[in-house]
């Protein structure tokens, strides 16, 4: 006979602790799927109606929306990484229940998952989502510069040229550093001790 697929009470009925994983698991994957459709999709959308005018410009206007759009993708990407470390957290938990309940001999569904082919899966691919739609959106002002090198500017466009450079350099700075955090999973009891305290 072979062994249950997944962790049972005493009673033989499924362990509401691993039932109760599973539903939080399946709630921020969800969330994480329309984020990355979302993503990508309404970016798409900003920059073809930016680069597909009949007359294009650098302007401030364009350097402010393509900072602000690259900011609010990477603060959705910084919540986002939160979500995928609960997501790695439960689980783990889950896994937990299936190695006590099976044994070590005996993958689950969490339990003993097949390596990912070529150590690449969901988390890689969303860092390359976020990533790749930050930069396209720093990009954008610099394109429609580049294409207007040869046209005559004035200082005050060769000033807002530079500081553009510089707020984007910086943004992207803090966005290579924010795609390349390791996401820890460890156990942090300091932390609920803190939260005890204050109760």
């Amino acid at each position: 006979m072979e062994p249950p697929s997944t962790p049972t009470s005493k009673n033989g009925d499924l362990d509401p602790r691993w039932q109760g994983l599973c539903q939080h698991i399946h709630v921020t994957d969800d969330i994480s799927f329309k984020l990355l459709a979302l993503v990508p999709l309404v970016s798409i959308a900003g920059i073809a109606a930016t680069l597909l005018k009949d007359t294009i410009k650098f302007t401030p206007v364009v350097a402010l929306l393509s900072l602000f759009a690259a900011a609010v993708t990477l603060a959705l990407w910084i919540w986002e990484r939160r979500n995928i470390q609960i997501c790695m957290w439960l689980i783990a938990r889950a896994a937990d229940l299936e190695k006590a309940a099976f044994g070590i001999e005996t993958p689950g569904q969490f339990f003993a998952r097949p390596t990912q082919p070529g150590g690449q899966g969901k988390r890689t691919a969303e860092k390359l989502v976020y990533g790749l739609t930050i930069g396209a959106w720093l990009l954008v002002p610099a394109a429609v510069f580049a294409s207007q090198w040869r046209g005559p500017h004035s200082a005050a466009n060769l000033l807002g040229a530079a500081a553009y450079a510089s707020a984007a350099g910086w943004l992207g700075s803090y966005a290579w550093g924010a795609l390349n955090v390791d996401i820890d999973i460890k156990a942090d009891f300091e932390q609920q001790k803190c939260k005890e305290g204050t109760n």
